[in-house]
């Protein structure tokens, strides 16, 4: 091969070559994509609420119900005796709880067992003070029936 000629199949144009390749099929035309747009429109955007319905006139109605609290006596009504006896069981449980629960967690984590043990033994004696409590709060009531 000299320096001006092709290999045979080769399409690419040498330099100072002016011919044009003879193929023309690969430019596109633009008188096609005016009618293209004419032909196809972009779909509508999907919105995702549009499978529910209407809300307001396809879910069911929840039935009516009667309010429990409304039964109950006033705070006012209660006996001195039950609401003292009820709050002293409360606050009882509340320190036995956390005696029980903060002492042996302060006995591991700070190595003090002396007020870790302390802790503990008051929520021990709180919890006690609760059975008691609610146990003669049951005799006297369990008496008057």
């Amino acid at each position: 091969m000299t320096d001006g000629e092709q290999p045979e199949g080769d399409d690419t144009q040498l330099e100072g070559d002016d011919t044009q390749p003879e193929d023309d099929d690969t430019q596109p035309e633009d008188d096609d994509t005016e009618g293209l747009s004419e032909t196809y429109s972009e779909p509508e955007e999907y919105d995702p609420t549009d499978q529910f319905g209407d809300p307001e006139r396809d879910l069911v109605s929840t039935p009516s119900v009667r309010n429990p609290a409304d039964s109950l006596p006033s705070p006012d009504e209660v006996d001195t005796e039950i609401r003292q006896t009820f709050w002293r069981a409360v606050l009882l449980t509340n320190v036995a709880l956390a005696g029980t629960v903060l002492g042996p967690v302060y006995a591991v984590v700070q190595g003090d067992l002396r007020v870790g043990g302390a802790v503990t033994a008051a929520g021990v004696v709180a919890s006690v003070r609760v059975y008691q409590t609610v146990r003669a709060f049951h005799r006297r009531h369990d008496d008057e029936a």
